[in-house]
């Protein structure tokens, strides 16, 4: 049996067994479901220092806790630096081959105007939150770890006192999710699964809360070959 899990990103589904069987996906919604708890240690930004072995830095940043304008809290984490691109802080903290999520707010100085935030691998993909001025901006970001990290940048280098800031960072692992079907024609489209030459079984679990004698659970399969479609 083949059994495959999906994100749901801009119309994109995502195989998140790591086998990159992706696919495309009309008006069904991913739902996560994530372990309860933050991985991050410092996520809040509340310990004292930012050198304290918590977060490690990296290309010559300049770390420090600030008690300016929080978010929540008094603590906020601002990177700096010495004019190298890209400074970062970062942690060690994922199952590599995991995939997890990273929420949190980020603001800057007010002439900085972008930062990055990557979770489990610093080159490839990172997300990058633009538009960034003195006031505080959501991010919500998903991703496989490849290497266990967990890094905040900022996208340029920075100069003359200039910097971004962060504060209550989470990190969560998701562990499994659905798709959820509002009835009007919804679908999800596979690609080519080449990885099984010979072929396999598709299956997917279907929840429904739409009748008299309650909910229910059941399976559907459907047999293919390693060169069909799987809708």
């Amino acid at each position: 049996n083949l059994i495959l899990h999906y994100s749901f990103d801009d119309g994109t589904a995502t195989d998140l067994s790591g086998k990159e069987n992706d696919g495309t996906v009309d008006g069904a919604t991913w739902i996560a479901e994530e372990k309860e708890g933050n991985i991050l240690v410092d996520g809040d930004m509340e310990d004292t220092g930012a050198s304290n072995l918590i977060w490690e830095e990296k290309n010559d940043v300049v770390a420090s806790k600030q008690t300016t304008n929080p978010q929540e809290g008094v603590q906020v984490l601002r990177i700096a630096s010495n004019g190298k691109q890209l400074p970062y802080v970062r942690q060690q903290l994922l199952i590599k081959d995991t995939y997890y999520r990273m929420t949190g707010y980020v603001r800057s100085d007010g002439t900085v105007t972008s930062a990055k935030i990557y979770v489990g691998n610093l080159n490839s993909p990172t997300a990058t939150i633009t538009g960034l001025t003195e006031e505080w901006t959501y991010f919500d970001y998903s991703d496989y770890s490849v290497d266990g990290y967990i890094g905040l940048l900022s996208n340029t280098a920075l100069t003359n006192g200039e910097y971004v800031e962060f504060d209550d960072v989470k990190v969560t692992e998701i562990e499994n999710g659905y798709f959820k079907f509002d009835g009007e024609n919804d679908n999800i489209e596979l690609t080519h699964i080449e990885d099984y030459e010979d072929g396999g079984t598709f299956s997917a679990w279907i929840y429904s809360d739409d009748y008299d004698d309650g909910n229910f659970k059941t399976v559907y399969s459907a047999t293919h070959d390693a060169n069909s479609m799987v809708s």
